[in-house]
């Protein structure tokens, strides 16, 4: 199973979502982004994944054609155990998701805007490995994002790169981790 954590953000619309009514909702959220950064600085301290594009590189299968699904523990044992906590309160959130049916309107031209998942999303993590963009590689490091056009029923994936690959630069503590296959 992959696993994603994406943020809302301002483009996007309100439907169908609310600000957590209990404080541990709001706690649990808290939480998830501490882990998140928490998870950002060991992979900085402790290496990341080199994934190159395609099923040579690693980020897909060559069966399925699906993204592979990394295992952050082949960097380090604490980077590992920080993704556990990732995904942990991921699960724990969506428990207590106050959206009934998230995918309500998708695909609906009259009503779409009212989507749930209508507007743009910031990918904050995920175990995808043709989401995963590290500088240490050829494709260099990205931000990701998701827009929803719920009218039209579609979602389009938005990689924005942060400029060259630093891959050549000792600099780097670049570190080889094989995915899960």
């Amino acid at each position: 199973k992959i696993s994603t954590v994406l943020l809302f953000t301002a483009a996007a619309t309100t439907n169908g979502f609310s600000a957590p009514s209990a404080s541990s909702n709001a706690q649990l959220k808290a939480d998830l982004l501490q882990r998140i950064r928490t998870l950002k600085e060991l992979k900085e301290r402790d290496g990341d994944f080199t994934i190159e594009f395609g099923v040579k590189g690693g980020e897909i299968d060559k069966k399925s054609r699906a993204p592979q699904k990394v295992d952050f523990y082949t960097i380090s044992e604490d980077v590992g155990k920080a993704a556990d906590e990732v995904i942990g309160i991921t699960s724990e959130l969506e428990k207590c998701s106050p959206t009934d049916n998230p995918t309500q309107y998708l695909g609906d031209k009259e009503k779409g805007n009212e989507a749930p998942l209508n507007g743009e999303w910031k990918l904050l993590f995920t175990t995808a490995a043709d989401a995963n963009f590290s500088k240490n590689s050829k494709r260099g490091s990205a931000s990701v994002k998701n827009v929803v056009n719920a009218c039209k029923g579609s979602i389009t994936n938005v990689i924005d790169f942060q400029g060259e690959s630093t891959a050549d630069d000792e600099t780097i503590p670049a570190k080889k981790a094989p995915l899960v296959k």
